[in-house]
């Protein structure tokens, strides 16, 4: 009972110290507040970022396998970076899908290539990307018809003109008119408008809803001008048997490009399965939140060197306090507690400020994005929350010691003498 008296009373000690100086204390706060609502901010939108990609990749299905090209004798990175740099691999074509689909296990699959164009109709024109795709995209990818009809193989066989619109695409080019039927213009290539697609909404910075499809044969032959394929997409038949169709994939694919070595780093293409691609998601992002979480502690770092300032200022404007407290029985344990409670109370202070400030401020990004159009879901977990508290409690006891330590070492009589 007499040890939770003494803390209470070194808690009422704490309070009214802070409260003799609210100017310095709230400067003090305030540096705390910026340091945990910065790292708030930053777990929020890691977290948000890594969900939704990992939302968008189940919404196309558990049970498929990727496969795009790769720079061979390269990292996946380099492989990226050389691709972005305008290096084109252009080996995989319609026939290695075509021969993917007839593998054991194996589904259905896809191709497809991607191209930015502007759309029009009348005088109305929208850009947005333009999908040209194999007929099992509609199955496999799980997108939605709202109205009219997916094109079929046959159409993609005989370089058929036609199109499916994304919802956002026939809004703005048709308003209230019924697109189904209408022609379009693509570089100047008419294309007859056979179905939309329903609402899907955006994933980060791609919006599905501003897509226009059509079949990849017409793509490749009257908008792109060449016949290889970026990447494809195979469905398996059983979720369970993911990991042996992708490495009889891997060996169909080595055959058809006159791969004969095994080594990895000689193959011109790489095969990840919809759980890979999820676990390396989770890698990458771990990874990014580990770096911008040490990042956002600097700001932490310099509020929890502006409490350790600012409480050796408060130890030496106390020192003739701290020696009258010794003088009447205050043990140096006493003394150490009490600059330490001011810190914590500092800190805690401004952290349980930040915590607020940051949950505010994911809600309202949340909420921006979602009128954008763009599905971020930013809530903190409660073990962001427990850190952050956690954070806070650490840095006011690591911060506050140096203080404290200096204040229970005055010696009494040179204390009481101190002007």
């Amino acid at each position: 009972m007499n040890n939770f008296l003494n803390i209470t009373e070194l808690f009422r000690l704490a309070f009214d110290s802070l409260g003799k100086n609210r100017v310095r204390t709230v400067l003090s706060i305030v540096g705390i507040v910026i340091g945990i609502s910065t790292l708030m901010l930053v777990l929020g939108i890691s977290n948000a970022a890594e969900g939704t990609i990992k939302d968008q990749l189940a919404s196309f299905g558990t049970d498929t396998v990727y496969v795009e090209t790769k720079v061979p004798n390269a990292s996946a990175s380099a492989s990226g970076a050389a691709r972005g740099q305008g290096i084109q691999i252009t080996t995989m074509k319609v026939a290695d899908v075509n021969a993917a689909k007839k593998l054991p296990g194996v589904k259905d699959a896809y191709g497809t290539a991607i191209g930015q164009e502007k759309v029009i109709y009348r005088d109305n024109t929208k850009r947005g990307l333009v999908y040209g795709a194999t007929a099992g995209f509609v199955r496999i990818d799980q997108t939605k018809i709202a109205e009219g009809r997916f094109f079929s193989q046959a159409e993609d066989d005989s370089i058929a003109k036609v199109a499916v619109i994304g919802p956002n695409v026939q809004t703005d080019l048709f308003g209230t008119e019924d697109p189904v039927g209408k022609y379009i213009r693509i570089r100047n290539v008419s294309f007859k408008v056979i179905g939309v697609t329903a609402k899907r909404g955006a994933a980060l910075f791609a919006n599905y809803d501003d897509n226009v499809y059509i079949p990849l044969k017409t793509q490749q032959k009257l908008l792109l001008g060449y016949d290889y394929l970026p990447y494809f997409v195979v469905q398996v038949q059983n979720a369970d048997d993911m990991d042996e169709v992708a490495s009889e994939l891997t060996s169909l694919l080595r055959r058809q490009h006159n791969i004969t070595s095994n080594d990895t780093k000689k193959d011109d293409f790489e095969v990840q399965t919809s759980q890979e691609s999820l676990a390396t998601i989770g890698v990458v992002f771990g990874a990014v939140s580990l770096l911008f979480g040490a990042i956002a502690s600097i700001s932490l770092i310099v509020g929890g060197v502006g409490v350790m300032n600012i409480m050796y200022v408060s130890v030496t404007e106390r020192v003739r306090e701290i020696g009258l407290r010794k003088a009447v029985g205050a043990r140096r344990r006493d003394i150490l507690l009490q600059f330490l409670l001011e810190s914590l109370v500092i800190t805690l202070l401004g952290g349980i400020i930040g915590i607020i400030v940051g949950t505010l401020l994911t809600t309202l990004i949340s909420f921006g994005a979602s009128f954008a159009g763009f599905a971020l879901d930013m809530s903190l977990s409660p073990t962001g929350l427990l850190l952050g508290l956690g954070v806070t409690t650490f840095f006011g006891v690591v911060f506050g010691f140096g203080p404290a330590r200096k204040a229970a070492g005055l010696q009494p009589i040179v204390a009481l003498r101190s002007d």
